[in-house]
């Protein structure tokens, strides 16, 4: 991936002519952008207040150079692109809710109402502050993926959870609010029906999280292709490693920085982990399953002959076993040696894109003091002795050969060294200590697409939260009062964020007692969650912001199913606050 980007380079820049050519197209294209911006800003009506924005946050800029405090500078400069950016995309929304159909005008005074009320305000402005302030609080010294990924989680995370919290207290506000200072009145008295206010509602809250969304995720995404164009660790500009000033830009090779920036994160890559090699329901497993069940009778143990009780035990083993499948003893081979076997890696195999084997081994304590070598044999009969540092991970590039006509690449891991002896006979020297791969500690993966698109994806499924989580808000303050719908709002929001964490912990409670009697406070509790937490799985599921971090596709496939159960789930909450309102009074004085 690192040379392909290195190739993609050299073709933009060319050469002679050619590179000319390609430098005036460039700027050719700057300035058409810029000055279709500057009509567009005069269209809009918005000239005096760019004008006045960017003269005071210019000499207040030029201040802080002046002062030394070139840091907030940047800040300032941040904060008014920012700034303009969202002001013209709401002022270009404002435009095309102009018409004079009732979901649209109820859509246009939702957003003329985010930045007239408090709440809203609030959060845009500490959105815009926190986006520009970002980029200062990155550390130079640290490897540049580093800084890349902690970039793209704090700015996509950040953004994400801000815009949540906004849309659930605004989309809250807006309809309580309303109901409660008697200005639905003047709203429901006009030919407006229920559906087509709530709809307008929903509609203006979507349509504030994509402004904010895109003004955010614009600025997420141009300063990480500022990164990618930074030297890497070991380089002496970007693309240019140490010591390789002099060779031809064809006979340069990169880093392992960069090679682990371009091949691991700024890309979209599918991961494939070792197939287990015993199934749950294996004869021998069935039998330990049985005796220990056996053991634990004749120990007395209480509500031993409970389904729950066998599915923990059964489940405890199975994960005990894959465990010691995974360890690798300290013995010369066979016994120190396990294989590994990665299934349909056939798109793999076809392509041409490179194959990276992740994984983290681990010795004893994980001293970070000492060193261990591994040896991996391939089944194309390529082997590879590498020494590593416990804990942490590594990759390795490997041939699409390694990967049989079938899609399956068999890998072989010895805990030592294997060598060639001065006579010629292959040697092996094990090492003292047990070698261990924790589940998800081994992995290949590919690359299926680039990192742009996945990009893309990523806020197209961000946005859809966002939009679904405007519902939830709005149905629930068509029937409750603003802090018991924001305090319910809230509430799901945070379930369905760890949802996923939700079922993990379920499977700890115990839902009877030591005579086998069932709980019911426990085994309620623990069925309602389960429920919960398994009807809010397509949410959890997702994992935008943790995907891009970690360079992993989100198919469209997945964005694709998003759409459809969100959009499903909202048409349901949009049904069931319809019927709320129209069951409401809304003509009581509240007495205020």
């Amino acid at each position: 991936a690192a040379a392909e980007r290195l190739n993609e380079l050299r073709e933009r820049s060319g050469g002679g002519g050619e590179g000319l050519v390609a430098l005036a197209v460039s700027l050719g294209a700057g300035v058409g952008v810029l000055l279709a911006a500057a009509l567009v800003v005069i269209w809009l009506g918005l000239t005096l207040t760019y004008l006045g924005l960017f003269v005071a946050a210019g000499a207040l800029a030029a201040v802080l150079l002046l002062s030394g405090a070139e840091a907030y500078a940047r800040l300032v400069a941040g904060v008014a692109v920012m700034t303009a950016t969202f002001t013209a995309l709401l002022q270009g929304l404002r435009l095309l809710l102009s018409g004079s159909h009732p979901v649209t005008a109820v859509a246009k005074n939702v957003l003329s109402e985010a930045v007239r009320m408090k709440i809203s305000l609030v959060f845009i402005v500490l959105l815009i502050l926190g986006m520009s302030a970002l980029p200062g609080v990155l550390a130079e010294d640290q490897p540049l993926r580093y800084r890349v990924q902690t970039f793209l989680q704090f700015g996509t995370t950040g953004t994400f959870v801000l815009l949540a919290v906004l849309t659930l207290l605004f989309g809250c506000a807006t309809v309580a609010f309303e109901q409660r200072d008697r200005v639905i009145w003047q709203t429901m008295t006009k030919p407006v029906s229920v559906w087509q206010y709530l709809l307008g509602k929903w509609a203006g809250i979507a349509a504030l999280n994509a402004v904010l969304l895109a003004v955010c995720a614009s600025g997420v995404f141009l300063f990480t292709e500022y990164l990618r164009g930074q030297p890497a660790n070991g380089e002496v500009a970007a693309y240019v490693a140490a010591g390789q000033e002099e060779l031809p830009p064809e006979q340069r090779l990169p880093t392992e920085d960069r090679m682990i920036l371009e091949s691991q994160v700024l890309v979209a890559r599918r991961s494939v982990t070792p197939t287990a090699p015993i199934a749950p329901d294996d004869p021998d497993l069935q039998r330990l399953v049985a005796e220990r069940i056996e053991q634990e009778r004749r120990a007395g143990t209480q509500g031993v002959d409970t389904a729950a009780f066998r599915e923990k035990i059964a489940s405890d083993l199975y994960k005990s076993v894959l465990r010691e499948l995974r360890n690798i003893p300290p013995a010369m081979p066979p016994f120190g040696e396990r294989v590994f076997t990665f299934e349909g890696l056939g798109e793999a195999r076809t392509s041409e894109r490179p194959i990276t084997l992740r994984y983290k081994p681990s010795w004893g304590s994980n001293a970070p003091d000492e060193t261990y070598p591994l040896t991996f044999v391939f089944a194309d009969g390529s082997t590879e002795v590498r020494t590593h540092a416990p804990g942490v991970f590594h990759t390795m590039a490997l041939r699409p050969t390694a990967v049989d006509e079938l899609g399956t690449l068999e890998l072989s891991v010895l805990n030592g060294r294997l060598f060639r002896a001065p006579n010629g006979s292959i040697g092996f020297q094990p090492n003292p200590k047990t070698a261990r791969f924790e589940e998800g500690d081994l992995e290949v993966s590919y690359s299926v697409g680039s990192y742009r698109a996945n990009f893309l994806r990523v806020v197209a499924v961000l946005w859809l939260k966002l939009a679904f989580l405007g519902m939830v808000a709005v149905t629930a303050s068509t029937f409750l009062s603003f802090p018991v719908a924001a305090l319910v709002s809230l509430g799901f929001f945070f379930i369905a964020e760890m949802s996923g964490y939700l079922t993990d912990a379920v499977t700890f409670v115990h839902t009877t007692d030591d005579d086998g009697n069932f709980l019911w406070f426990q085994g309620t509790a623990t069925y309602v969650a389960t429920f919960v937490s398994r009807g809010l799985r397509v949410y959890s599921d997702l994992r935008p912001a943790g995907r891009l971090v970690e360079g992993r596709v989100l198919p469209w496939s997945q964005l694709a199913l998003a759409a459809s159960v969100f959009l499903a789930a909202a048409g349901v909450l949009f049904a069931a606050g319809g019927a709320a309102m129209r069951r409401r009074e809304l003509a009581v004085y509240s007495g205020q």
